[in-house]
């Protein structure tokens, strides 16, 4: 019967069958396009694709035995020698790697075959080795960073960052012109505030500091997050939490606080005004002489000649001296403290997946892949509550 004048059938996606359906198609595997610097490292899998859930799916085998692979278990990844002969391929991130990535998914016009302008701009700002996925719709960029929290997925935005206990997909068709993987920390921790803008909400926020910026973008919330993190943010934190201690007076303190704001602003004396008003070190005097607040903000902003750019976290400078937005060390953000003293982050090893029975590993695995967070904020309570049942180990959604 002719589909056009006939009734027809739809068939729900979870009672699909498998049997009958072709999974997708995946392009040829570009070897002359994967970098070097992934090459060299004993962290590969093999993949297949698996209809789960009621869509197909990327599911990692063990390149040696053939067998369904665990991202976070060493003895199941390979040389990429082992990987001669697969098509369909995938690299791991580990906790002992540098490397690390973004997935930016369903973001190519199918029509065109062009990324969509927001995706194209975090292409060119990360500027590192970029390739489109098996199924031509996304794109995942390879960089040398540590994510800075622990939030992994953005479903709202199609976005994901991982570094750790997750594997990506190679396909070696390159997109763009970057060759190589590069050192791309400041502009993941900037990528990082921009996706989790909820994240990390430093002490001391007000619950009204989530109101945007009208000038870069930014709220409240996510300048004073991105100063934690910055080597010299730790000072505006001691102002903005109300500690003058070092300055001769509180008239010096508060002409500091309007300085440092003054960067990160862009910059805004209104806002200026607004955000003092609202820190630990608004007094009396501040709140009710107009004029004082109006001449300590314009003798802050005459000495600042360079500000805050926006997502990367990369200056706009004017001239002057450089305003060092740069991270005081891999994974140990700088925190606030009333003595201005730093305490050492310890490094954390990754919690041991391939430990748990293989119910829970699975359960745990996707449950975290689902929330967007790290493992052990799921595997923990599982542990405590004698674990739960789950199917199957970490997969890569299509």
């Amino acid at each position: 019967m002719d589909g056009a004048s006939g009734p027809f059938l739809i068939v729900p996606e979870d009672r699909k069958d498998p049997a009958l359906m072709a999974a997708p198609t995946s392009p040829s595997l570009g070897r002359e396009n994967i970098p070097e610097g992934l090459k060299w490292r004993k962290q590969w899998v093999g993949w297949r694709w698996e209809w789960r859930g009621g869509r197909w799916t990327k599911v990692p085998y063990d390149l040696k035995t053939g067998r369904r692979a665990s991202i976070t278990n060493p003895a199941h990844l390979s040389s990429y020698a082992a990987t001669q002969g697969h098509e369909k391929i995938g690299f791991a991130f580990t906790a002992s790697d540098p490397n690390g990535g973004i997935d930016l998914d369903d973001c190519i016009d199918p029509h065109t075959g062009k990324p969509s302008t927001e995706a194209q701009e975090i292409i060119q700002r990360f500027a590192s080795y970029t390739e489109v996925s098996p199924s031509g719709r996304g794109v995942k960029i390879f960089v040398e960073a540590t994510v800075p929290g622990e939030r992994r997925k953005n479903p709202q935005k199609n976005m994901e960052i991982y570094d750790r206990s997750r594997y990506f997909t190679v396909t070696g068709q390159r997109y763009g012109d970057w060759t190589e993987i590069h050192k791309r920390q400041e502009e993941v921790d900037a990528f990082y505030d921009w996706l989790f803008p909820e994240a990390d909400c430093p002490p001391g926020l007000p619950a009204n500091g989530s109101r945007p910026a009208d000038n870069n973008g930014l709220s409240d919330q996510e300048i004073l997050g991105r100063a934690r993190r910055a080597k010299n943010g730790e000072k505006l934190l001691r102002l903005y939490n109300g500690d003058a201690t070092g300055y001769a007076s509180r008239s010096e303190a508060d002409l500091a606080l309007c300085w440092e704001l003054a960067f990160w602003t862009g910059p805004d004396p209104e806002r200026i005004e607004r955000m003092v008003s609202e820190s630990g070190l608004a007094r009396e005097k501040w709140r009710t002489r107009p004029q004082y607040r109006r001449d300590t903000i314009a003798k802050a902003l005459e000495g600042r000649t360079e500000f805050y750019r926006g997502l990367t976290g990369v200056t706009f400078n004017i001239g002057g001296n450089k305003h060092d937005v740069s991270e005081e060390g891999v994974g140990s953000p700088v925190r606030s403290s009333s003595s201005g003293s730093q305490a050492p982050q310890p490094e954390v090893p990754p919690f041991p997946v391939e430990a748990l029975p293989d119910a829970a590993r699975g359960f745990v695995e996707e449950a975290a892949e689902a929330i967007g967070c790290a493992v052990d904020l799921v595997a923990i309570p599982v542990l405590s509550d004698r674990g739960q049942p789950g199917r199957g180990d970490q997969e890569e959604l299509a």
